[in-house]
């Protein structure tokens, strides 16, 4: 139940995103985007909080040493995943770029296993095998419907994967710490504040690097309305994400979420961007099925 929410959620924003790529141009316009979609997020977290300092004071805000560390991971993490989404979505297919998202599983998966030794079965070894064979299908299909990918565009790909696991991660880790001590609203909070923090330090450090600067007051015309829904969409993905987290283990949670999305996203792609489905996408979503049914099922 607290499932899909988030898959929807993400969906809302992946549409919003790919509407605002359109009018990103270089990395100092994907982070000055991140930044206010992540600035908005805070202030509708900051919003979701006053209730409980209302009821039991400012003290809920204190946080131990282990629930800040996590908080300023994922935090930092979450930042990543959006710049890198918003430069990869100009480059390549929602497919590709969901199926390289989707990769990163085997982080949280690792990670819960040696932290929280939450075992890995065969039945989720198959189901994983499963989705990186349609990761490999799915980079021959994004050649058939966008230009072929540098090698750097392969980097942040691998990039992207890695960050988002570590994003996905640290939303279990928090869970396994705070054990109810903390509120996830107070988590989320917490996370946008370091993620604003990051991404305004680094927005300010590409802008002084920048030679081609892309002017900030007209990109915030064009896209303050994307990304005001991307925000509320990204706080609430996040919000759901976390609480589903505390109710399935890392090696059901992670694989299910990505691999619902490569198809949604999929079907959002064909439908709404003219990334028409070929034979290759349809087998990788049929093959993404199949993993997730392994992870599930058996």
């Amino acid at each position: 139940l607290f499932l899909l929410p988030t898959l929807f959620f993400t969906l809302t924003k992946g549409y919003s995103g790919k509407k605002t790529s359109g009018l990103v141009s270089g990395l100092e316009g994907a982070v000055f985007v991140s930044f206010l979609r992540i600035f908005f997020c805070m202030i509708f977290g900051a919003f979701l909080i006053i209730p409980e300092i209302l009821s039991s004071g400012i003290a809920v805000l204190n946080i131990s040493a282990e629930v800040l560390m996590v908080s300023v991971i994922s935090g930092l993490t979450n930042a990543a995943v959006l710049i890198t989404w918003i430069l990869l979505v100009k480059k390549g297919a929602l497919l590709l770029i969901d199926s390289s998202g989707m990769c990163g599983v085997f982080i949280p998966l690792i990670l819960s296993l040696i932290f929280y030794n939450e075992q890995i079965r065969i039945n989720h070894i198959i189901g994983v095998v499963l989705l990186i064979i349609a990761v490999f299908i799915l980079y021959a299909y994004n050649e058939s419907v966008k230009p072929k990918i540098s090698f750097l565009t392969i980097l942040l790909l691998a990039f992207y994967g890695v960050s988002n696991g570590v994003a996905d991660f640290s939303g279990k880790a928090f869970n396994k710490i705070a054990q109810g001590s903390v509120s996830t609203a107070i988590f989320n909070f917490y996370t946008y504040l370091f993620a604003f923090l990051g991404l305004g330090i680094y927005y300010l450090t590409v802008k002084g690097l920048n030679n081609n600067k892309q002017p900030s007051l007209g990109l915030l015309k064009k896209s303050i309305g994307y990304v005001i829904v991307m925000a509320i969409s990204l706080y609430l993905t996040t919000f759901f994400k976390t609480i589903a987290a505390n109710y399935l283990p890392a090696a059901q949670l992670y694989p299910i979420y990505q691999g619902a999305m490569l198809i949604l996203n999929g079907a959002m792609g064909a439908v709404f961007f003219g990334e028409k489905s070929t034979s290759k996408s349809i087998i990788a979503v049929i093959i993404s099925i199949l993993g997730i049914v392994a992870l599930n099922v058996f």
